[in-house]
């Protein structure tokens, strides 16, 4: 019932995200990530800090054309979990789906996995993406 390592990372207050402040399931949000709970709570804090709120992304275009980029390296979270119903919750893709959702937003939302430059590809294919105007 041990694990011994080297080195840690730790998330701490994780038991402090409030799923129906984002519209989730209490029962679904035991089974997502703290990465993906985190993401949430900082994509928040960062629009707040911007001082945006979610109507406002709607003004840059008819559907919000904002999109959403996240750089990420999977996770094995859900293996602590033996419960069958936590695959769902528990995909790294849904990261950026979720905020797009939860801000209704209908611009690209992807989750790139590139193991060491995942985020600065993000960061380029973001770039392009309001270049090419997918984006603004």
């Amino acid at each position: 019932g041990k694990s011994y390592g080297k080195w840690g990372s730790f998330i701490d207050d994780i038991d402090h995200f409030d799923p129906q402040f984002f519209n989730i399931l209490p029962k679904e949000a035991h089974y997502i990530d703290p990465q993906e709970r985190l993401f949430l709570e900082v994509v928040w804090e960062t629009l707040e800090d911007a001082g945006y709120t979610p109507e406002q992304l709607q003004q840059f275009g008819p559907f919000g054309n904002v999109g959403v980029f996240v750089g990420l390296m999977y996770s094995h979270y859900h293996l602590y979990e033996t419960n069958i119903h936590h695959l769902e919750a528990s995909s790294y893709a849904s990261m950026a789906n979720r905020v797009s959702y939860f801000l209704n937003l209908h611009g690209p939302s992807l989750a790139l996995d590139t193991m060491c430059s995942s985020s600065l590809s993000a960061i380029h294919l973001a770039y392009q993406s309001i270049l090419s105007g997918e984006c603004q």
